[in-house]
């Protein structure tokens, strides 16, 4: 019979992977609308950030999900502070077009 704590980490994963999904598909598409307007460079920073932080949790999910080395997870932390300083760069870089004086 399978404990109830496994299902729950089952259930709790695979939304995980979901809201992955669902993020990976709203970069792409702000990407889309952005691309080659005064805001394509910023987003451009935002889109690759988010995307590497999908991924980056992406390797959490899938360390807990399989049980996989520790490696993974650290792996998974390093692609994860990769990804926030991309979107850090991509709002800073979008704050200096919204601030520029006329």
């Amino acid at each position: 019979m399978l404990d109830i704590w496994y299902v729950w980490k089952l259930v709790y994963d695979i939304c995980g992977l979901a809201v992955v999904i669902g993020l990976i598909y709203v970069v792409i598409r702000l990407l889309l609308v952005f691309k080659g307007g005064i805001m394509g460079k910023a987003w451009l920073y935002v889109s690759c950030g988010v995307l590497t932080l999908a991924i980056g949790l992406s390797l959490f999910i899938f360390h807990s999900l399989l049980n996989l080395p520790s490696v993974v997870y650290k792996i998974g932390n390093t692609v994860i502070l990769a990804g926030g300083i991309l979107t850090l760069i991509g709002f800073y870089v979008q704050y200096k077009i919204w601030s520029q004086k006329g």
